[in-house]
């Protein structure tokens, strides 16, 4: 049983994603991804560079990373500071995300080009992915708390595990995971967000 101890930090670190605005920013980051692997997987053999979803992959990951952390503070600072405040409670500094964003990218980057050096693993490219989004949903779930956290990591693991089912090649499987995992995180997001529009308002002195 938690006791209020416990579940104090939980709130304050819940308080984050009562507006959907992460999701949905994960979402898009997602989508991104997928548009990705889709170019690499439709694209004509032979007119890409090699492994160019090897190199682009962190690119966008840290990139996105970046502009979407600028982008959610701008917004929230408009939308959510104004109705339920701003809570305050110990981050990691800017140098140790940034350092969390590199080595997330660096291992996809690794992992696809083992399985690029490996054309028999391929096939497992995609159920990999899912099972990483899988986790990384599901410990922000018990982070947080939140029950729609942990049904987004098994969409994602669905997603994943799909994909070499349906006899996809492994860019396109990939684009499938992430398409799968960043439109369920965007129609997450934008489902929280409409309830806590609805149910909050400015305060006077905002």
């Amino acid at each position: 049983m938690i006791t209020q101890v416990e579940q104090a930090p939980r709130t304050a670190f819940r308080y984050s994603y009562d507006d959907g605005l992460v999701e949905i920013g994960t979402g898009l980051l997602f989508l991104t991804l997928a548009a990705l692997f889709a170019v690499e997987g439709l694209a004509p053999a032979g007119s890409l560079p090699t492994g160019f979803s090897a190199f682009g992959l962190p690119v966008i990951v840290i990139g996105g990373m970046i502009v979407l952390g600028l982008a959610l503070r701008a917004i929230k600072e408009r939308l959510t500071f104004p109705r339920t405040g701003y809570v305050a409670y110990p981050r990691p500094a800017p140098a140790r995300r940034i350092l969390a964003g590199v080595i997330g990218a660096g291992v996809s980057l690794v992992l696809v080009l083992l399985l690029a050096a490996r054309p028999s693993w391929q096939a497992a490219l995609a159920a990999l992915q899912g099972a990483a989004l899988a986790v990384v949903w599901l410990a922000f779930s018990l982070r947080t708390g939140l029950v729609r956290m942990a049904v987004l990591g098994f969409v994602a693991l669905g997603a994943g595990l799909v994909a070499p089912f349906a006899g996809l090649e492994s860019s396109l499987g990939s684009a499938l995971t992430f398409a799968v995992a960043g439109a369920s995180a965007l129609l997450s997001g934008a489902l929280v967000l409409a309830h806590y529009l609805r149910t909050t308002a400015p305060s006077v002195e905002a």
